[in-house]
């Protein structure tokens, strides 16, 4: 019922002074208050409605500082999530086209795509900020580790760290990087306390998780960490008892260290144990300063026999190296010879 109906039928009963059958002296005033608030309503209309708008106005001019706040808070998330897509982008380019990637970086492929992998998924995190606390807790540990593994490789004298593949910049670049974004989550003692706090709110979201979630995360990073581990040269005994010894091996030895811009002579010792003979039907080279003396192409190796090949070496720059020879055999049970150079060169003396 309306307000002018109401009132019109309001009107046409105080003149006849009777109501219609179905309605009795209760209703009737049940419908005057109502009228009366209706009124009320009507006159009170216009005063919320500025009202509403003035909230509105107000509520707008105090949310905007808030949501600006929130984006500059991300910045630096959504920096490093680019930094982590650059650079596991770069190691993908180079596994893809370079065979051999795991020589440049001094990293086996294998180690080399797990990385790829753990970056992407961080920057994936970095991207979405699911907690601000837990993201600058997991950024300050990876970068820090990043940071202890490229200083390491530098007390090693590895130029680079490979975090940008084949582009080779210089890996103190990558340590300071590393370094800052660690300093960054921790530089005052309220942010030290944010950050740590995020460890707390990592382990809530891991004691949500079902039993069987965090049995495959717990195999996943088992088995990323035994990948890792049976990569390590201590680790070549085990190796060679899961995977057995390959047929034909091959030792590097050279006259004497190795020093930059001086060319050096030695031997590359290959032997065959197994009872058929094998041929050399191609080489390979990582780099132009490792060659041998000889061409090795179409040279036969018996059953049971080893040849020794003389090669020549003149190392272009200091420090770590790790160059690779690959001889491409006919032979039944293995068509490759990886021939690894790994020494340090010292400077010009």
């Amino acid at each position: 019922m309306d307000f002018q109906s109401a009132s019109t039928e309001r009107t046409g009963a105080d003149k006849t002074g009777v109501f219609g059958s179905s309605v009795e002296h209760g209703n009737a005033e049940s419908l005057d208050s109502s009228l009366t608030a209706d009124k009320k309503s009507c006159e009170q209309e216009p005063a919320r409605l500025r009202q509403r708008w003035l909230g509105k106005r107000l509520g707008n001019s105090v949310s905007k500082p808030t949501v600006k706040l929130g984006l500059v808070a991300r910045i630096p998330f959504y920096l490093i999530a680019s930094l982590l897509s650059a650079t596991a982008m770069a190691k993908v380019w180079m596994l893809l086209t370079d065979p051999f990637a795991d020589i440049r970086v001094g990293i086996p492929h294998e180690v080399l795509w797990i990385t790829v992998v753990l970056e992407l998924c961080l920057a994936f995190e970095n991207w979405r900020i699911r907690d601000i606390r837990a993201m600058a807790f997991l950024n300050s540990i990876v970068f820090g580790l990043f940071a202890s593994f490229g200083g390491i490789r530098w007390t090693m004298g590895y130029s680079s760290c490979g975090c940008s593949g084949n582009l080779e910049l210089p890996g103190w670049m990558f340590i300071i990087i590393d370094v800052v974004i660690v300093c960054w989550f921790m530089r005052s003692p309220g942010q030290y306390l944010q950050t740590v706090s995020g460890l707390g709110l990592l382990r809530s979201y891991w004691s949500r998780k079902t039993s069987g979630v965090k049995g495959r995360l717990a195999g996943l990073v088992l088995f990323c960490l035994s990948v890792v581990s049976m990569q390590l040269p201590a680790a070549a005994p085990l190796r060679s008892i899961l995977l057995g010894e390959p047929p034909i091996g091959a030792t590097v030895t050279f006259d004497g260290p190795l020093t930059t811009e001086r060319e050096l002579r030695g031997t590359i010792k290959i032997t065959n144990r197994s009872d058929t003979s094998a041929g050399i039907i191609g080489v390979n080279r990582s780099c132009s300063c490792f060659d041998f003396v000889e061409n090795p192409v179409m040279k036969n190796l018996a059953g049971g026999e080893s040849v020794i090949l003389p090669v020549r070496i003149k190392p272009k720059k200091s420090g770590q190296l790790h160059q690779r020879v690959v001889l491409f055999l006919d032979h039944p049970k293995q068509f490759r010879l990886n021939v690894d150079v790994i020494k340090f060169v010292s400077g010009v003396k």
